[in-house]
């Protein structure tokens, strides 16, 4: 009896032909060409459908719109009171913008620039009494700021009183008894006042008396009150004395 055997040959370890080898670079090459493409494809696909939707071109430039509103100015501080109706004011706010100030009382109204460094000065118009000064800033954009803290200025354009009882214009004194001359009135309770520029003390009712000492001859006597606005009235006196 005959026995036949047949050999099986395995593909374990077989190398791939030339030609093989051309159809697998092939396909490779065509695969990773495919994958670019339809990456910058698709990104331009996309970035066309978005331009359609919102309206956006190649050349157009998106901007955003400032709707900040800067911080409101700040006003130099200055006297409460004055004599003057044209006050110059001054302060510092955002550069480059404008300052809108506003004092209600006299009806004044005025916008001034502000400097590169920030700074503004401006003449407002003030009325008898008192008056509040306010002020915002309103930047390139237009946007406005919150007001200003406001400044009450008192414009005051009237004197304060005063009247010397003690003693007469053109009196005269002798003796060692009357070298101490009193002298002594009335003024406006909050008024500075000054016998030949020496300070003289006010009560809060407004009187005053102080001692003066004589010299031989004639003596001058000049009596200021001035107020807080800087108005001032004065009273001048002559008492000749001999010793």
């Amino acid at each position: 009896m005959a026995v036949y055997y047949y050999k099986q040959e395995s593909r374990k370890g077989v190398k791939k032909t030339g030609s093989e080898w051309k159809t697998f670079f092939f396909y490779s090459v065509l695969t990773v060409v495919a994958t670019v493409a339809f990456f910058v494809v698709g990104i331009r696909i996309l970035t066309g459908v978005a331009r359609l939707i919102t309206g956006v071109g190649d050349n157009q430039v998106i901007t955003t719109k400032d709707t900040t509103p800067p911080p409101p100015p700040r006003i130099d501080n200055t006297n409460p009171y004055t004599k003057e109706s044209l006050l110059t004011i001054s302060g510092n706010t955002e550069p480059g913008s404008t300052v809108r100030i506003i004092v209600p009382e006299s009806s004044f109204e005025r916008e001034v620039f502000v400097s590169e460094s920030g700074n503004f000065t401006s003449d407002v118009t003030l009325q008898e009494g008192i008056n509040t000064i306010q002020a915002t800033t309103i930047d390139t954009a237009g946007n406005e700021s919150r007001t200003s803290s406001t400044k009450s200025i008192i414009l005051d354009t009237e004197a304060p009183k005063l009247t010397v009882n003690q003693p007469s214009d053109g009196e005269s004194k002798r003796g060692r008894k009357e070298k101490d001359l009193i002298v002594s009135g009335e003024t406006s309770p909050d008024a500075r006042l000054t016998l030949n520029g020496r300070v003289i003390v006010v009560n809060p009712n407004g009187a005053f008396s102080t001692v003066f000492t004589l010299s031989d001859g004639e003596n001058p006597l000049d009596v200021i009150a001035t107020d807080e606005a800087g108005n001032q009235t004065e009273v001048k006196l002559k008492i000749n004395y001999s010793s």
